[in-house]
């Protein structure tokens, strides 16, 4: 116990043991810029004496629970031999199917499908976590605005409106810690940072792709705004994105960054430059 919690306030997180018989060892809290984040991660501890144990030994009851919940669940192998921590997301795809057969005790875990829990893994589990916190409070929020008919006759009514700004100001702070807006103000705004980083990057993939499918370019602010999101989550080598997740900060980026005006400007002039490159380089390969 005492040395995963040590690998994870190294990393500087915020490690509180638990003491309880549910399951959870550790409930961890990522710290950013000096603020503790209310995302959590929690773990439970087994420990082996060498890898030729092969596997470790969860309770059913665990499992299947844990399969419910919005916040990670992690189980953790500490390997004595080798001093090293390995790891596995027990319920990434929430299937309790998996574990509902109420003749078994326990599960076998195979340690060879397990991770090493190292800072590349650790700087992942911060990003997920914070993700999967903040997708479930969007989805959360945006079934609240569609049960009390918030986009129809009731879009006026307090309690939605409250919402509605609740949900502007996750997707808001989510899309600052991604890099693509930066606070200005005690508000938002596009980052010129990754404008000046990505954007081009992004317009001449959005260009080839187009053209691979023999598809006219869009000029939709939603379009570009889709495509800022999913080059977020492919550079970040995230998981699939989450419905209610990117719909809310494809909307949030179309608001803030994609409908401006000089942007639209910089797009259509980078499009441009990015179509005689590709003629360039075509006519170069063609002449060579």
């Amino acid at each position: 116990m005492n040395f995963i919690e040590k690998v994870f306030l190294e990393e500087g997180w915020i490690v509180n043991r638990i003491y309880s018989d549910y399951g959870e060892d550790l409930s961890l809290q990522p710290v950013s810029e000096g603020a503790v984040e209310k995302c959590r991660v929690y773990v439970q501890v087994k420990s082996v004496s060498s890898k030729r144990a092969r596997r470790i030994t969860l309770k059913r009851e665990d499992l299947f629970i844990w399969q419910f919940s919005s916040e990670i669940f992690i189980a953790v192998c500490f390997v004595m031999e080798s001093q090293e921590a390995l790891y596995y997301w027990v319920n990434e795809h929430q299937e309790p199917s998996q574990f509902a057969d109420l003749d078994k005790k326990a599960y076998s875990l195979p340690i060879k499908i397990m991770k090493t829990l190292d800072t590349s893994a650790i700087n992942r589990l911060k990003f997920l976590s914070r993700e999967v916190y903040y997708e479930s409070t969007l989805r959360k929020l945006s079934s609240f605005i569609e049960d009390n008919r918030g986009y129809a006759k009731n879009k006026h009514r307090p309690d939605v409106l409250a919402a509605k700004q609740a949900s502007v100001n996750v997707a808001c702070r989510l899309l600052t810690d991604y890099g693509v807006l930066s606070n200005v103000d005690d508000g938002f705004a596009p980052s010129k940072v990754f404008i000046e980083e990505n954007l081009y990057n992004i317009v001449e993939n959005s260009v080839v792709m187009c053209r691979s499918i023999k598809k006219k370019l869009p000029k939709s602010s939603l379009f570009w705004a889709a495509r800022i999101i999913n080059h977020v989550f492919e550079r970040d080598g995230s998981r699939d994105i989450p419905y209610a997740l990117a719909w809310s900060l494809v909307n949030t980026v179309d608001v803030v960054v994609t409908r401006d005006e000089i942007f639209k400007d910089i797009v259509a002039e980078m499009v441009d430059f990015a179509r005689r490159e590709l003629r360039h380089k075509k006519t170069s390969t063609v002449t060579g």
